[in-house]
């Protein structure tokens, strides 16, 4: 096993900022979506980004192959000089975040399903879509079992969306089919809670409330990003730049058409009213 640990780079006079930029990873274009709702939210930290386009889907791996992807990722990141690191994937997460913040020494934080806002919200009927291992796996099943007796929770693995998405379709004949074909089964009045337990999903989101209509949707971005501004809050690491920060692209497909489609689906997305903090402050 890997135990190889980076030392913060700081030395000398302690600073109470940091330039450094901030790292988020996912498995492909997903963790897109999780970055513009934190660069939206934090406009004066910059961000790299690195799609694992090269091995997605996730969620379809085993969770030592997932642990290892995650590693050299965080290693990619690592060398770029990044101050923190934010798992734009569910599965991720799940497969991979507690051995990832015990071998690194640098914040790491974790999107995960948004199970617990939806239930305290007061939703009596919560529909969960994700990948079939993020939901298998004892992170998210703790979850679901602290809730289960509180609300009707229904569970709904998606296998073949993120592929699809992966090829940058997010509308259209091919993703209304595909969602006819996995979300007809359940009542559209009845479900009124639904949670994005993939950061793929945001993607196609307008598609899937066509589905659900009256139904809240949540995705975990606003949550992610309070804990990482927490951490940096916590490590002194907030930037003092007054400018926007900047943001780059990299994926282990390494192409330009592949940096050119995350720039593009990155300018596309737009961040939802519901992810943004509704105070103007994530204190």
């Amino acid at each position: 096993m890997l135990q190889y640990k980076l030392q913060n780079f700081r030395t000398g006079d302690e600073t109470m900022t940091d330039n450094r930029p901030i790292g988020v990873f996912d498995s492909g274009i997903g963790g897109l979506s999780t970055l513009k709702t934190m660069a939206t939210i934090l406009p004066n930290e910059s961000f790299i980004f690195l799609g694992d386009s090269k091995n997605a889907p996730y969620g379809d791996k085993e969770k030592d192959q997932i642990l290892q992807f995650s590693r050299n990722n965080v290693e990619f990141l690592l060398n770029k000089g990044v101050k923190a690191i934010v798992i734009a994937c569910n599965t991720a997460t799940s497969a991979a975040k507690t051995e990832l913040m015990a071998e690194y020494n640098v914040p790491i934080i974790g999107i995960e399903p948004a199970l617990k806002p939806a239930v305290e919200a007061g939703n009596q009927d919560i529909l969960v879509l994700g990948t079939a291992l993020t939901m298998k796996l004892t992170k998210f099943q703790a979850q679901y079992h602290r809730f289960e007796d509180q609300t009707q929770i229904d569970l709904k693995p998606l296998p073949g969306l993120v592929d699809i998405i992966e090829t940058g379709v997010v509308s259209g004949p091919a993703i209304k089919d595909f969602l006819a074909d996995n979300l007809s089964e359940f009542n559209a009045n009845q479900i009124d809670g639904v949670v994005l337990g993939c950061t793929h999903y945001p993607f196609v989101r307008n598609s899937i409330q066509e589905f659900f209509p009256n139904a809240n949707f949540y995705d975990g971005f606003l949550g992610v990003t309070k804990m990482l501004k927490h951490k940096l809050n916590e490590g002194n690491l907030n930037t003092d730049n007054q400018e926007k920060g900047q943001i780059s692209f990299y994926s282990t497909e390494d192409t330009p058409e592949e940096i050119d489609r995350y720039q593009k689906l990155f300018n596309q997305y737009q961040v939802s009213d519901a992810d943004l903090p509704t105070t103007g402050t994530l204190e």
